[in-house]
């Protein structure tokens, strides 16, 4: 891959602005203050391009022959002086370039008309092969230079930093110090990054996958980091024991409101006096589901106006599988409870299924999340499977064969009148408070019919499998 310089034509000197080092300072902030040739004028306009261009840069072969890639920046230095090979002596303008195929090149930018005879820009002045590139997770790819060389020129002689992952002597990352005049490295250098030599003190860097692949404002706490018993040892066999090492703090500031998006569908047929439509909230954390209620959603359109009442909360994109486990668990549960009461009696699981529906319908308006309106659906179907069969039977109980249709005629009459009265109490109340106070409304007169079956039911002597009662002349009273 050839380096390539842009520009603008003829360049006016200016003031010299050498790149030492990634995105130009320690900061990374990317700015020169002495730049005043590369403006937005400039560098649209039809002058701007090509300059020069450098040989092709090394290949490698790791199994497979690899092309040059360049993930470091290219750094720049406005004077070298050459120290050695054939242009030992000579000053030169040098961009220095590093490859992941491992090799670092000094590259002349400019037209060199001191000396002779005339060096071309683009000429490689130096090139240094760092070591055999380790092979990368993605197809193998070499490893060589990944991030931007930094350049010291106070130090002497003035040389050039740079990091490689290479082979020799083992994989591992390797610190490299260059000469900047000849691309020899220098004497002490290179040093290993990966120690794996034996000594103290030796550090460690360790590394874990944030909760949920990213931090954020949810993942806020104290967390504890703690040493794995039979693991770290020195070379005399003596492990450490499991320990606390010490704890961090997470703190990330919630700063993000909720979004929303509305689910509608159209309307293509009149006569309906009710729509519905869905809103679906979503935050970065939680959505604190006790802010969400009436008032929230606004309908206007022609001179409408109207204020949407809130119909049902639910963590599911869906409430009708929270809906279909209230009769799933009823129709299953009763196949169970009629033959349980003709060995126990009626009134025990007449009342402990009127008490546990009250007790899920309370639960629909205390839970605040997806398992807590499953559960709450789950008591409602389990408690009605308890006392649908019994009432049926417990006023069989008590009819004469010759009357018992009428008998149980006369009960579907008052119990099926509480779906009509029941409606209406319901709607009542939603219109007046809201829907929660409705279905709180139906939980207290529940509970409130367990307790007088409580108080009031007198069961029929039962024994465990006894034989059938004979027939009774007249009713008792439940």
């Amino acid at each position: 891959m050839p380096g390539l310089l842009l520009g603008q034509g003829q360049l006016t000197p200016g003031a010299v602005t050498n790149i030492l080092t990634f995105h130009v300072d320690r900061q990374r902030t990317g700015w020169s203050p002495n730049e005043t040739i590369l403006t937005p004028v400039s560098v649209s306009g039809p002058g701007f391009g090509p300059v020069w261009d450098s040989p092709q840069f090394d290949t490698v072969n790791i199994g497979t022959d690899y092309g040059p890639h360049m993930y470091a920046s290219p750094l720049y230095v406005d004077d070298v002086l050459m120290s050695g090979g054939a242009y030992a002596g000579r000053h030169f303008e040098v961009v220095f370039a590093a490859t992941g195929n491992g090799f670092v090149y000094a590259v002349n930018a400019s037209d060199t008309i001191t000396g002779a005879p005339l060096v071309p820009a683009g000429t490689i002045l130096w090139r240094t092969r760092l070591g055999t590139p380790s092979p990368g997770p993605d197809g193998g790819v070499p490893l060589g230079v990944l991030s931007t060389p930094t350049i010291d020129l106070t130090a002497v002689p003035p040389r050039i930093y740079v990091t490689a992952d290479t082979t020799e002597g083992g994989r591992s990352w390797k610190i490299l110090a260059l000469d900047l005049t000849s691309g020899s490295v220098i004497s002490g250098w290179p040093l290993s990054i990966d120690d794996s030599t034996n000594g103290s003190p030796r550090f460690a860097t360790y590394k874990f996958t944030a909760p949920g692949g990213a931090w954020n404002a949810s993942d806020d706490g104290i967390y504890t980091l703690s040493i794995q018993g039979l693991q770290v040892s020195d070379i005399n066999s003596n492990f450490m024991p499991a320990t606390t090492l010490g704890q961090f703090t997470v703190a990330i500031p919630d700063t993000s409101p909720p979004s929303a998006t509305l689910r509608a569908s159209k309307v293509t047929t009149g006569g309906a006096r009710v729509y519905k439509f869905k809103v679906v909230y979503k935050d970065d954390v939680a959505v604190l589901a006790s802010s969400i209620g009436n008032g929230d959603v606004k309908v206007w359109a022609k001179g409408f106006s109207q204020v949407a009442k809130l119909v049902s909360k639910s963590t599911s994109n869906d409430s009708g599988i929270i809906t279909a486990i209230y009769p799933a668990s009823w129709g299953l549960a009763q196949l169970a409870t009629g033959a349980w009461s003709d060995r126990t009696g009626r009134k025990p699981l007449i009342v402990a299924g009127l008490w546990l529906q009250a007790a899920g319908i309370f639960g629909l308006v205390a839970a605040h999340g997806y398992l807590g309106w499953i559960t709450a659906a789950l008591a409602m179907g389990i408690g009605t499977a308890l006392v649908y069969p019994t009432l049926i039977a417990a006023i069989g109980d008590r009819a004469h064969p010759a009357w018992r249709a009428s008998a149980v005629g006369v009960y579907r009459l008052w119990r099926d009148l509480g779906y009509a009265a029941g409606g209406l109490l319901v709607g009542i109340t939603a219109d007046a408070i809201d829907e929660s106070a409705a279905i709180i409304v139906v939980g207290i007169l529940t509970a409130a019919s367990g307790l007088v079956v409580a108080l009031r039911m007198h069961d029929a002597t039962w024994r465990p499998n006894r034989a059938p009662s004979p027939p009774v002349s007249h009713p008792e009273v439940l």
